[in-house]
């Protein structure tokens, strides 16, 4: 970069994403229960 930069954060949007902080999600073609997905990921 070159020249004068200017940064601005827009907190509106920063803060409404923190609502997502510590969500953990599974993504999987398995046929096992969601409990079973969640019990096997652990014993990783």
């Amino acid at each position: 970069m070159e020249g004068e930069v200017k940064i601005e954060l827009d907190y509106d949007k920063f803060n409404e994403d923190a609502r997502w902080d510590g969500i953990k999600t599974f993504v999987t073609n398995s046929k096992l229960k969601p409990n079973e997905i969640i019990n096997n990921y652990w014993q990783l």
